[in-house]
């Protein structure tokens, strides 16, 4: 199924992070290589901080995740916000990155 097929859907997506960006804000994720697209976008916001591990960085990079969550867009692109670090499943690799399941 396509990402914006899916939007507004709760999901289940894996794929690899491959970049975390951090700002007093928000923290942003890249996932590569899930539901057909080139990223899905995770986005964590400050207020949420306390609820995951940190730092991000160490915590996330080059690694094989699998995360359930709403699926929204966000200027064309989709994204997940993350709550807490609940909706994230450390995995060893992601046996098929193309796939996305509707829960």
């Amino acid at each position: 199924e396509n990402a914006k097929d899916a939007i507004g859907q709760k999901v289940q997506v894996a794929g690899m992070i491959t970049n975390v960006r951090q700002t007093t804000a928000t923290t942003q994720i890249m996932l590569k290589g899930a539901d057909n697209v080139k990223y899905i976008l995770l986005v964590i916001f400050e207020r949420n901080y306390s609820k995951f591990s940190m730092p991000f960085s160490e915590l996330f990079r080059n690694k094989n995740i699998e995360v359930k969550g709403y699926l929204k867009d966000y200027n064309g692109n989709p994204e997940i916000i993350l709550d807490n670090e609940q909706m994230i499943k450390f995995i060893d690799s992601p046996i098929d990155q193309n796939k996305k399941i509707k829960i």
